[in-house]
């Protein structure tokens, strides 16, 4: 499976990684955009880019991802980046819980 998880095993130019993913993006691979969502956001590749992780997070929560969805409520009850919106942040909650994550709905249930 495509990840980014171990990228400092391998000494790879976290460029590179980013075309490959935005190209297995562009060629239908859907897990690439929550790829590309993870190395904006957490910023430990490449410097913190909350409006293109964001971009990426909304792709992935296109296809129907939902931790793409769940992060996408974090980022919005935070204010990561964006103005704070519990509005926005509860409309990705409810999303991610519609389509499967566990941790979703156990906060939907409290």
């Amino acid at each position: 499976m495509l990840g980014i998880e171990n990228l400092d095993l391998i000494n790879n130019d976290i460029d590179i990684v980013i075309t490959q993913l935005k190209s297995a993006d562009k060629n239908g691979y859907p897990e690439a955009s929550f790829e590309l969502a993870k190395i904006y956001d957490q910023g430990n590749l490449i410097k913190q880019d909350f409006t293109q992780a964001i971009y990426w997070y909304k792709k992935s929560a296109s296809h129907g991802n939902n931790r793409a969805m769940y992060n996408l409520a974090s980022i919005y009850i935070n204010g990561d980046g964006v103005d704070s919106s519990i509005e926005k942040a509860e409309y990705w909650l409810i999303e991610s819980a519609k389509n499967g994550n566990d941790r979703a709905q156990d906060i939907l249930k409290k």
